[in-house]
């Protein structure tokens, strides 16, 4: 039954045949993005399936079934080995440094939707904070989408991020409007710039890797409160973020010139 649920979901977003859908079909089209994948993870969370990072790293329809414990595949990636890889690379030692993540997302990639706090995508990707700053700016469907470049920004920069659950890692702003990225509401080190055209979003985030990585863990939280009037966890900046935030916003600056050009 799962199965076919499934090969229903894959079948909607990729546009490919669900009866042409065989254990080497690969994860292409609108799949082949990690925007894809969020709206597959969305779909299948919706459908009582249980988080798993896996998702976002298999390559066909056979290694998905896989993760999901849904039958084999000799070309599938086992899920738990890669959930342990994961973990071991979240905790191990290297030298302090900068690491930049950058992410560019064409807005019509978002799904177009009438109530954005009842559409699955929206609700299993953002949290309720995230939704009510958004439907609050000019332009809701811009602010969405510098949103999750943020967070796909710091997943780059980050490798401690990869395997969280979207709601936990979250774009916040502090009382001057400057935004900032928290874990469980805890601010993480680093600086963040967001910017949009009529038609992209971009982020860019400079993190400051230490020499141990924190453990976040792979379990999913609840989303975060609608908690507008609480003060913002503080934040610690370093010589070496405050040295390179020009270079940060000369950087988004060009890139949106080239990409519009």
């Amino acid at each position: 039954m799962k199965e076919e649920i499934l090969r229903g979901i894959v079948s909607s977003l990729s546009r490919v045949d669900r009866d042409s859908l065989t254990s080497t079909t690969p994860l292409s089209g609108a799949l082949s993005s990690s925007l894809g994948r969020a709206r597959l993870d969305a779909a299948l969370r919706a459908q009582s399936f249980a988080f798993n990072p896996v998702i976002y790293r298999v390559k066909t329809y056979g290694e998905l079934c896989e993760a999901l414990g849904l039958g084999s595949s000799s070309h599938a990636e086992n899920p738990q080995a890669a959930i342990q890889s994961s973990t071991v690379r979240t905790s191990v030692r290297t030298s302090a440094a900068i690491q930049i993540g950058i992410d560019i997302e064409a807005l019509a990639s978002l799904p177009e939707v009438q109530d954005y706090w009842e559409d699955m995508f929206y609700q299993r990707i953002f949290t309720n904070r995230e939704i009510a700053y958004a439907l609050l700016q000019s332009s809701p469907r811009a602010s969405f989408g510098v949103i999750w470049c943020a967070k796909e920004a710091a997943r780059k920069a980050n490798p401690a991020l990869l395997d969280l659950d979207w709601h936990r890692l979250e774009v916040i702003h502090d009382a001057n409007g400057r935004p900032n990225l928290a874990v469980d509401g805890e601010v993480i080190e680093g600086a963040l710039s967001l910017s949009h055209t009529e038609n992209l979003s971009f982020a860019a985030f400079i993190s400051t890797i230490p020499a141990h990585l924190p453990s976040y863990g792979n379990v999913a939280n609840l989303p975060l409160p609608l908690e507008p009037d609480k003060p913002l966890p503080g934040r610690r900046n370093t010589a070496e973020i405050i040295a390179v935030s020009a270079l940060l916003v000369a950087l988004t600056t060009l890139i949106l010139m080239v990409w519009h050009h």
